[in-house]
């Protein structure tokens, strides 16, 4: 009473398509969890000092519209 590992691969003849879909869908997480991991180590790390709210560099700085500095 064992499984049929044929079987289970061959899924009718739709095996293809079946294990295809789930291995694009793993390639597709893996694929975000990488370009997160890969983002999240670019981001300035907070140190607590006055830098600390500083964009990014390369990275502009979006102000309301008609928004001015106080004297």
């Amino acid at each position: 009473m064992g499984i049929d590992w044929a079987l289970l691969w061959d899924m009718g003849g739709h095996g293809l398509y079946v294990w295809g879909g789930w291995g694009l869908a793993l390639l597709a997480l893996g694929l975000e969890a990488a370009l997160l991991w890969r983002r999240s180590r670019r981001l300035p790390q907070p140190n607590g000092g006055a830098d600390a709210a500083a964009p990014a560099p390369g990275r502009a700085v979006l102000t309301p519209a008609g928004a001015q500095d106080a004297p």
